[in-house]
């Protein structure tokens, strides 16, 4: 099987929910390599003081030793001049960096990339990828890799003081689909019964969606 190669922007590393569970469902199912750039990590340590600006020097130091840590591969050099399609261009850099590490995908919450015309996304030698897609996609593919994940994700946030709330926080971060997907996980988790009832659920939301 190919690992994928998967270069990850850093919208996606400046939301927590999004960077846990991309870097937990690489690590528990080896189908995918993840890569980083020193200015995706700039970008999100940026993003990160502004959403915290009262954040110690620490904190900092810890984000990106984490994100350096958790990320598979860091791509050290690449072209800047790279021709680039897209409008954006603040945005050449990351596609210079997953041109440059022949990435498969490039995770993306930028509609820079995500809504660029058909004709020039055929031109990309990538593909860009919504997280939500794409954590839809690894539930498809390893279905049991990434209830293990669920399962995990729930040990650790019962530790904790917070309420573990895993598909709402998902929902609220851009990631419906998977959220419903965490959703059935928790339920299979807590029994049979659960889960019978969650698919209940769903059915008839289904139904009244359809008559709506």
């Amino acid at each position: 099987m190919t690992v994928q190669r998967i270069f990850v922007d850093a919208n996606v590393l400046a939301s927590r929910v999004q960077r846990d569970w991309l870097f937990l469902i690489a690590a528990e199912t080896r189908m995918f390599d993840t890569y980083i750039t020193e200015d995706v990590l700039a970008e999100t340590i940026r993003v990160h003081r502004k959403r915290r600006p009262t954040a110690g020097g620490g904190e900092i130091t810890r984000l990106r030793a984490h994100l350096v840590q958790a990320a598979d591969h860091m791509v050290d050099d690449f072209p800047g001049a790279l021709t680039f399609v897209g409008t954006d261009q603040h945005d050449r850099h990351v596609h210079a960096a997953a041109v440059a590490c022949d990435a498969h995908k490039l995770l993306t919450c930028d509609n820079g990339f995500l809504r660029m015309d058909e004709s020039l996304m055929d031109a990309l030698p990538y593909e860009p990828w919504h997280p939500d897609d794409f954590f839809i996609l690894a539930n498809d593919s390893a279905p049991a890799a990434v209830r293990a994940v669920v399962q995990d994700q729930l040990r650790y946030w019962k530790a904790g003081v917070d309420k573990p709330q895993l598909a709402e926080k998902l929902a609220d971060d851009q990631c419906p689909m998977f959220a419903e997907a965490v959703r059935e996980h928790l339920a299979a988790l807590t029994g049979p019964a659960a889960l019978k009832a969650y698919k209940k659920r769903k059915e008839a939301a289904a139904r009244s969606k359809a008559r709506a």
